[in-house]
């Protein structure tokens, strides 16, 4: 169906479980998607560049999105990725300029190199525990978000992740982070961003090295949750 611009609207059968590479790209005035149960993967430029698309709801089965599976669906402003989903290919969601919230499933392990580049619009980004590692320029150009809450089990955090930033100016780092890159292709712009981090950590050094701002927060023994400072008092409000 490549190029089909008749194209508005498509419904995937039960019968199907993959969807091959570039299936329905540049498909220009295809509005709506239903992706069935049965789907389990998601082939390269599926859905490239369909730039009327506007809202996508991936089944609980698919585990896969291939490279630039919505790559320039600039309409695009809903996403709901399923729980199944634990892995995609690079440049998963580039260009999407009016996406403005995503949530990355609890079985994602790695968010790709690039998979939110130039999402100018992306404000609302909801990142969950289980995540190992940030891709190189994951969210490069992502000029519209203002923040954002590393979980405590990202160890890595790769080049140019948060570059072209201008407005982020408020991350929160866990002590499992003991990788950040910086040099010619820094993580982060060091002079508008500033960091949360616990004391010792291996953030809070880097932010000492390299003159980034850094609210310390003081660490608390728990039984494997890492909390927040205002978190910690509402707990000890609620203990007492």
């Amino acid at each position: 169906f490549y190029g089909c611009n008749a194209m508005t609207a498509v419904t995937i059968p039960q019968s199907v479980v993959w969807i091959g590479d570039e299936t329905f790209r540049k498909c220009e005035n295809l509005k709506t998607v239903s992706l069935q149960a049965s789907l389990t993967d998601m082939g390269n430029s599926a859905f490239r560049d369909c730039t009327a698309l506007t809202d996508v709801s991936v089944g609980e089965a698919v585990r896969y999105l291939g490279e630039d599976s919505f790559r320039g669906c600039v309409s695009l402003t809903n996403v709901s990725l399923g729980g199944g989903v634990s892995s995609a290919g690079s440049r998963t969601f580039m260009e999407c300029t009016s996406l403005r919230n995503i949530v990355i499933p609890k079985n994602f392990r790695s968010l790709p190199e690039r998979m939110f580049k130039s999402c100018t619009q992306l404000s609302g980004v909801t990142l969950n525990y289980g995540l190992i590692s940030i891709g190189d320029s994951a969210f490069y150009g992502c000029s519209a978000l203002e923040s954002i809450e590393i979980p405590n089990s990202v160890t890595g955090i790769g080049e140019n992740s948060f570059w072209e930033c201008p407005n982020l100016t408020d991350v929160f780092l866990p002590f499992s982070v003991t990788s950040i890159t910086n040099g010619w292709n820094p993580s982060f712009h060091n002079d508008t961003v500033s960091f949360r981090c616990y004391r010792g950590s291996y953030a809070a050094q880097f932010a000492a090295n390299n003159d980034i701002s850094c609210t310390l927060l003081d660490p608390v023994p728990s039984s494997g949750f890492s909390f927040h400072a205002n978190q910690i008092d509402m707990k000890v409000g609620q203990m007492m």
